[in-house]
């Protein structure tokens, strides 16, 4: 059973139905972006930290519904949890000035904490189940953490099929993030 949303799973249920595998498609969450006010986020960020696609696209959807482009990052340095994150990034003309060896959380922060000052802002786009591992810890290194919730992470029952196959029993569940683990629970 795969439960991450299927736009972003077809390369994996490709690869294991490649490998005989009977892969029953079943997201657990759902993404929807949210309009958030940028204009009262739009000051001297010392750093703006992104810890999912998601974060990314709500983020850079609020630029272009408001009218703003990468000026409003202005002096920021720009922390990215991933190379995937990264690379959405950069493909929006951003590039990440850190991205830890480890792609969790925990690293970021500890990443981040090196490299800052003590008493910097930090601009934090997120959903609204965002682990609070990142702005705790952000905080706890002394950093002022403003988050701004640029979507919401709605959770879903598994489908019908995934029911089905649970009760005959499976073999194994991908799970992809702590909100889809959350949902299946």
């Amino acid at each position: 059973v795969v439960t991450r949303p299927s736009s972003a799973s077809r390369q994996v249920i490709s690869t294991l139905r490649g490998l005989g595998a009977e892969v029953i498609d079943s997201p657990l969450i759902r993404i929807e972006y949210v309009e958030a006010d940028l204009s009262m986020s739009r000051s001297d960020h010392d750093w703006v930290v992104f810890t999912s696609l998601h974060g990314v696209e709500g983020f850079l959807l609020q630029l272009e519904r408001q009218g703003f482009d990468s000026r409003f990052f202005g002096a920021a340095r720009i922390a990215a949890v991933g190379p995937k994150t990264g690379a959405r990034l950069e493909r929006a003309g951003i590039r990440a000035d850190l991205i830890p060896k480890e792609y969790r959380a925990r690293a970021l922060v500890e990443a981040i904490g090196a490299e800052a000052e003590r008493g910097q802002c930090v601009l934090f786009p997120c959903g609204t189940l965002a682990v609070d591992e990142v702005s705790h810890g952000l905080s706890r290194v002394g950093l002022g953490v403003q988050t701004l919730h640029v979507y919401d992470t709605l959770l879903q029952p598994p489908n019908d099929a995934a029911l089905d196959a649970f009760g005959r029993g499976v073999d194994a569940v991908l799970l992809y993030s702590p909100s889809a683990a959350k949902s299946l629970a």
